[in-house]
């Protein structure tokens, strides 16, 4: 998975509710004055493994390394 989002990029956010969240949705977030972007990768409960500097996410890989 590439970054999508660029310094400088500009991007709008909307307010939801935690259970509306999926799979490859991109995230923001505040902590200790500073604003965070992240992509969910995983849900509560599950199985989540890194071998080798691959990702997997109930046994399905998910990113390669480059």
């Amino acid at each position: 998975m590439f970054p999508t989002i660029k310094k400088d990029d500009c991007i709008t956010t909307k307010l939801i509710d935690g259970s509306e969240a999926k799979y490859g949705d991109v995230i923001s977030f505040k902590f200790k004055d500073a604003i965070y972007l992240k992509r969910i990768m995983a849900m509560p409960n599950d199985n989540i493994q890194i071998i080798s500097g691959d990702v997997y996410v109930n046994g399905q890989k998910l990113y390669s390394r480059i």
